[in-house]
């Protein structure tokens, strides 16, 4: 068994005059030689270029074109560095990103085999050790900071106290890894439950990796690994706000202006009428020019109004984005005020699942223990593939391992469980691709029921449901204050920030879209194309169902039909589309095109798009009625929960019955409400006629979205509503106070533009407070 006892550490310096990282011109290359733990050899050569070196590749290693000059060629050196690594297994950092395909088209130019039949990237071991990394990631669960970055300089100065250098060499850098890949194993194999639970997946799913950590047997409970921070307790309200004692935090001398903060007049006076609008039960608009500081000046009264009142105040800009970045304010802010509460709220989609993950895992072991992964894994590594290109290390089994590795490290830390407290970019494609697979099936999909187990304690969108409740403030974003029906129970104030995106925001929100990427996710996460792993093979081991028989046969009949009509149906629609846009292959942007009733709905060449729509959606609702269909025996096998099972079949029983209604409603170019109006009540020829209003501002358009991705054209397919107005009014009318503003409201000197976008109805005196002065602070 291939025990990574020894193995050859490498680093190799380019000259990066081309944008494709594989046409950068080799210029050095040094690699350290590891036995049992100890460097018992190096090597290190110059490779002489065939073009000038870029100055800043002359700064970052301090070669001259001189020194090159009289280096070995590329031919030579390479093949005396092949014969150094001889079958060692190689180790780079950010290999599979830059250092293994830059050695691999090298190689080829060179005309000589790919070198290192075992590769590992020392980055993919850094993802596992520290899940969370960025230097603007907010605090972790238990309130440390998380990891700087996961450069090698960033670990190096970790784990080695090591200062950044100014000048990289390729030997330096290898005798670096290899030093820092010690205390870098030293962390994943500590004894924590996270710890230990990550060793077992990797060990279960047979990664390259597990050959230099500790065995785990057994592994800890999922529920063990996650901590349940302590909510603290919201304080008796204090019944003291005045707007004028708010405009003062943010004055000269006042509480928030540290931090080399100097005070602004418009931000002062905007913080004073937010604070009024919250205290006097108002509706204002607030345009406020950039360079106003207006995220702090309506977080300020909001929090004061908050803690005085007992009511909680909403806070909503636009987009996820601005969330995270309002919520690193509010870090901010619990340094200089007095005590708060506050919670930061996405879409249920937007948060891992982790009954779901326990899912995964307990899968994992499974595999692990009869596949024979671990062993075929650690006796081989990665080889080259064929194209010179890698994807990953091991097999797909272990970049799945790799994957749920990052993320039982992940939820021991994230305050928030929110995938956008992910960031795993920086990996291969082949992990990236893993890692999309596994949001589609560990995403919450439905709202959480009364917690009855630890893990369900441990819920990540649960909790921060449950913060509505306990929250001086909340914060929201445009489509969740348009599309939930449960927050404005828990606050009646709201302030929208960026409120000139509100309609855009309203709509895309309750758009109904389905895409080609989205139904073959749909088609991996039940019957996946390797035959590991997914709802088939989970309901196989539950139930003890033979796999070639029913119900499952027909449920993997249902999926390969649906695999089978995606191509042709995406093949007729892009050919269609392409011919009313004129798109091309080489356009760097989608093209969109409206599907009309009547016209293209009637035209013969459209016969073919409707045809092929068709047959994708009756094989969409066959896995529905496949999936409905099923009973699970009252006995499972293992530790397989029913609920977990039933809850599972459920999100994909109605992510397909959605996709095909969508599909056809678009295909049809269905322009009608999304359901049948509500019976009314006998009311008079007034509540008849604001009836009929509604459901001509529900009328929806189908548009058809088309793009050319790795060499095909993929699809998506919208319904998308043409009026918002009967959402926004409902939104104004639950809310006690308002405050809308932006940089940007209003349009030819009057705010009456947005009041009908946003269908606000009558507000309090609206203003735009005055641009800053030039040079002013």
């Amino acid at each position: 068994m291939w025990a990574l006892r020894e193995y050859v550490v490498f680093d190799l310096e380019a000259n990066a005059d081309r944008s494709d990282p594989p046409a950068h011109e080799i210029i050095e290359i040094g690699a350290v030689h590891v036995v049992d733990g100890e460097q018992v050899g190096e090597f290190e050569t110059l490779v002489r270029p065939t073009r000038r070196l870029r100055p800043q590749t002359q700064e970052l290693t301090g070669l001259t074109d001189r020194e090159l000059a009289q280096a070995p060629p590329l031919t030579e050196a390479l093949q005396h560095f092949a014969a150094f690594v001889g079958d060692c297994p190689l180790m780079a950092h950010n290999g599979f990103g830059y250092d293994f395909p830059l050695m691999d088209a090298a190689a080829t130019q060179s005309g000589l085999p790919a070198i290192g039949r075992q590769r590992l990237d020392t980055l993919e071991l850094a993802h596992v050790a520290y899940p969370r990394a960025g230097q603007e990631m907010a605090r972790s669960v238990d309130r440390s900071r998380p990891q700087r970055g996961r450069s090698l300089d960033d670990l190096a100065e970790r784990l080695l106290g090591c200062e950044v250098r100014d000048t990289h060499r390729a030997l330096g850098d290898a005798r670096l890894l290899a030093d820092v890949l010690v205390p870098l194993l030293g962390t994943i194999n500590e004894a924590s439950p996270f710890r230990r639970l990550q060793r077992w997946v990797l060990h279960a799913a047979g990664h390259p990796w597990s050959a230099l950590l500790h065995v785990e047997p057994d592994p800890p409970s999922l529920a063990a690994t996650i901590p349940v921070p302590v909510r603290r307790q919201r304080p008796e309200p204090t019944g003291r706000f005045d707007p004028d004692d708010v405009g003062r935090m943010l004055d000269d001398g006042g509480v928030l202006m540290s931090h080399g903060r100097s005070p602004r007049a418009q931000q002062v006076e905007m913080a004073r009428l937010v604070a009024s609008a919250l205290a006097h039960g108002e509706r204002r608009l607030i345009e406020a020019p950039t360079g106003t500081g207006k995220t702090f000046a309506y977080l300020a009264p909001a929090i004061e109004y908050a803690r005085a009142s007992g009511a909680t105040v909403a806070l909503a800009p636009h987009s996820k984005v601005l969330q995270d970045q309002i919520a690193h304010s509010l870090e901010e802010l619990t340094e200089l005020l007095a005590p708060f509460n506050w919670v930061l709220l996405k879409g249920r989609s937007n948060y891992i699942d982790v009954a779901a993950l326990e899912s995964e895992l307990h899968e994992m072991g499974i595999h692990g223990d009869d596949s024979g992964a671990a062993q075929e894994a650690a006796a081989g590594g990665t080889s080259p593939s064929a194209d010179g290109h890698d994807e990953g290390a091991g097999t797909p089994q272990a970049v799945r391992g790799l994957a749920l590795a990052v993320l039982s490290g992940w939820v021991s830390q994230t305050p928030t469980g929110d995938w956008d407290d992910l960031n795993t970019w920086a990996l291969s494609s082949g992990f990236r691709n893993v890692m999309s697979s596994l949001r589609f099936v560990l995403s919450v999909s439905e709202r959480p029921g009364p917690a009855t187990t630890d893990l369900d304690r441990r819920c990540f969108y649960r909790r921060a449901r449950d913060g509505l409740r306990h929250a001086d403030v909340a914060v929201l974003n445009h489509a969740l204050v348009v599309t939930d029906d449960e927050w404005p129970d828990h606050a009646k104030h709201l302030v929208l920030d960026e409120a000139h995106n509100l309609e855009d925001s309203a709509t895309d929100a309750l758009t109904d879209e389905i895409s080609a990427s989205q139904i073959e996710q749909l088609c991996d996460a039940i019957a996946p194309n390797g035959g590991v792993g997914g709802t088939v093979s989970r309901l196989s081991r539950a139930a003890r169902w033979p796999v070639r028989e029913s119900p499952l046969a027909d449920l993997r009949r249902c999926v390969f039909a649906v695999r089978d009509q995606l191509p042709r149906f995406g093949s007729e629609l892009s050919a269609y589309v392409r011919v009313r846009t004129a798109a091309s292959a080489d356009d760097r942007y989608p093209s969109s095109y409206r599907i009309r009733r009547g016209i293209d709905t009637a035209h013969p060449d459209y016969y073919a798009v409707l045809r092929e729509g068709r047959s994708l959606a009756e094989a969409l609702e066959g896995i529905v009625g496949e999936l409905n269909e099923i009973n699970l025996p009252e006995q499972l096998a293992g530790r397989y929960r029913r609920d977990r099972l039933e809850a599972e079949m459920l999100h994909l029983g109605r992510f397909a019955r959605n996709a095909a209604k969508t599909l056809r409603r678009v295909i049809h170019a269905d322009a009608g409400p999304p359901g049948p109006p509500a019976a009314g009540d006998g009311g008079d020829a007034i509540r008849s006629a604001s009836l009929i209003a509604d459901l001509e501002e529900q009328q929806r358009i189908a548009v058809s979205q088309i793009e050319h991705i790795d060499g095909r054209w993929t699809w998506l397919l919208r319904h998308v509503p043409l009026s918002v107005a009967p959402q926004l009014r409902q939104l104004w009318n639950d809310l006690e106070a308002a405050v809308a503003t932006s940089a940007t409201l209003q349009v030819g000197g009057s705010f009456g533009h947005i009041l009908g976008r946003a269908a606000a109805g009558p507000c309090a005196p609206t203003l735009r407070l005055r641009p800053m002065a030039a040079g002013s602070a």
